[in-house]
């Protein structure tokens, strides 16, 4: 999830109960050379999906329908189950390359896009905007899904999060005790988002006033529709350092605009991260949470704050192994491959991987 970057709360006294009637949704053109430039980089940078992939749909409680995806090894050959939930705005489309990564590492794959991302279904009329009433529908998605997973599958079963879809993962392995999973990596998981240069009680404040003035899914103050994080696909972002593969998201948004999501969150779903992070960081509530867990940190975070995740790990969860990745940036999986190199070591440890 991008940072709220300077001036996110800038216009917020202005814009509490000052909108319009929004303008009808079109997705926003982008010029000829990104559109170039980002073509050639999908060409030359994207891993494929692994082979044997396959998509599906799966029903919420809701009826709300996700896609899924699962990649196989054959028979009886796998030490594990990996299933990975994006992080904000994240589609299965363009994690090839850590699907890829597992496998040789002998483990078979699947994803979830949740609700409002990849081709899950969306929740408003401007399909960019994540909007959701409260995370614990987030959990009981996950949840659910991966009670129906576990039944297609063979061996221990892994829930691997990262950033918002680490959040969701620590949230459906609380709200469900009886989670039906072997165990949890959570990559950089959005506990508490960071908020600078603003505190974090006014930019709560000031969301929390948009929502009451009815609000909630207007965009918070200073977001917008999706455009590229970096427009110079040729320098580093803000989430990563390597080329390659950090403009990966962006790139595949610009040529598949019907899977974009918004460069930032509707009022309402900010709220709501932040009322779930109250319960994530609550060691009442983590403390009941009965599965091993390994939690990955990195040294140069700039989207989430890094400290209430580690001392989640050292107070509020009974079995988690915190490992810190210091020469990386907020996104792992779209980091250097060797700096995941720790991770998958510490997963080859998980009771009953093979």
């Amino acid at each position: 999830m991008k940072h709220f970057l300077p001036g996110l709360f800038s216009i917020a006294l202005f814009a509490v109960g000052c909108a319009g009637t929004p303008a009808p949704y079109q997705p926003r053109e982008l010029d000829a050379a990104y559109m170039e430039a980002s073509a050639d980089y999908l060409e030359d940078n994207l891993v494929p999906l692994p082979a044997g992939w396959k998509f599906d749909r799966w029903e919420a409680a809701d009826g709300t329908k996700l896609r899924w995806g699962l990649a196989q090894q054959g028979a009886g050959r796998a030490k594990a189950t990996v299933l990975l939930v994006p992080g904000y705005a994240g589609t299965l489309d363009i994690y090839g390359q850590i699907f890829a990564e597992l496998m040789a590492e002998g483990y078979d794959v699947a994803g979830l896009d949740l609700r409002g991302q990849g081709r899950s279904d969306r929740m408003l009329s401007n399909p960019e905007k994540p909007w959701v009433q409260d995370y614990g529908v987030y959990a009981d998605d996950l949840a659910g899904f991966v009670d129906f997973l576990s039944g297609q599958v063979n061996g221990p079963l892994i829930v691997h999060g990262e950033s918002f879809g680490g959040h969701v993962t620590l949230r459906a392995a609380g709200d469900h005790p009886d989670l039906a999973a072997d165990g949890l990596v959570l990559i950089a998981p959005a506990v508490r988002v960071n908020t600078a240069p603003w505190p974090a009680a006014l930019a709560r404040s000031m969301v929390a006033m948009n929502v009451a003035a009815g609000r909630g899914e207007a965009y918070a103050p200073g977001q917008h529709d999706w455009a590229p994080w970096q427009p110079d696909i040729t320098q580093d972002n803000p989430c990563g350092t390597n080329i390659s593969t950090i403009h990966t998201k962006d790139a595949w948004f610009a040529h598949h605009p019907e899977m974009r999501v918004s460069s930032g969150p509707t009022n309402q779903w900010v709220l709501e991260t932040m009322r779930s992070g109250d319960l994530l960081t609550d060691t009442s509530y983590t403390r009941r949470i009965d599965l091993p867990v390994i939690l990955v940190t990195v040294g140069d975070d700039r989207v989430v704050e890094t400290e209430p995740a580690a001392a989640l790990c050292r107070d509020g969860l009974p079995h988690c192994t915190l490992i810190h990745v210091e020469e990386a940036r907020h996104c792992l999986n779209f980091e250097a491959p060797e700096r995941r190199t720790p991770v998958y070591r510490a997963m080859d440890g998980l009771p009953g991987v093979r």
